[in-house]
């Protein structure tokens, strides 16, 4: 089975539209006289500038796309980006005790300015501890709600001794 990381379509606008500014800017800061104003005008320049370059970056990037397969109760996952795997992990199906929808994972900004993004983690039986169950080092993969659904019921298929919360399963519609 297949799963893909959540998309985000405005980063191509605004690195357009962050371009455009960069480039109104600097030719007002070529026009202006005063030594004060064309200097706040250049630090504006040089902050729009260095967005879009970021914006840029972001765009370039495919989103990855997850590989889950089961043989002889290993959970096989495989981090693909630009048809290249980037990551490949094993986990014990026994080992997961419970999954957990995580609603917002990203707690120091709202990822990319959206606060919908899904995010799955597990409880290993050995220590009692949460892992992120899509992450790459150290990266939350973010998902949207069908893609979630469909890895939990991935799993349940697969191991249906693992627990999932019943407000979890009530609100991607597995209840």
């Amino acid at each position: 089975m297949t799963v893909y990381e959540k998309e985000y379509g405005h980063w191509t606008k605004i690195s357009i539209a962050l371009s455009l500014v960069t480039i109104i800017l600097f030719v007002t800061q070529m026009q202006v006289n005063d030594v004060l104003s064309s200097g706040y005008i250049r630090i504006a320049a040089f902050i729009t500038f260095a967005s879009a370059i970021f914006s840029i970056m972001k765009t370039r990037f495919n989103p990855h796309q997850i590989q889950m397969s089961v043989k002889n109760k290993r959970l096989n996952l495989n981090f693909i980006t630009n048809g290249e795997t980037v990551l490949e992990e094993q986990l014990t199906l026994d080992t997961i005790q419970r999954l957990e929808v995580d609603y917002q994972p990203f707690k120091f900004l709202p990822r990319d300015f959206f606060l919908n993004d899904l995010h799955l983690k597990y409880k290993s039986k050995k220590d009692g501890e949460y892992y992120g169950l899509f992450d790459i080092n150290r990266r939350q993969i973010p998902l949207n709600k069908e893609e979630v659904k469909k890895t939990i019921q991935f799993f349940l298929k697969e191991n249906p001794g693992i627990e999932v919360f019943e407000d979890d399963k009530r609100f991607l519609g597995l209840a």
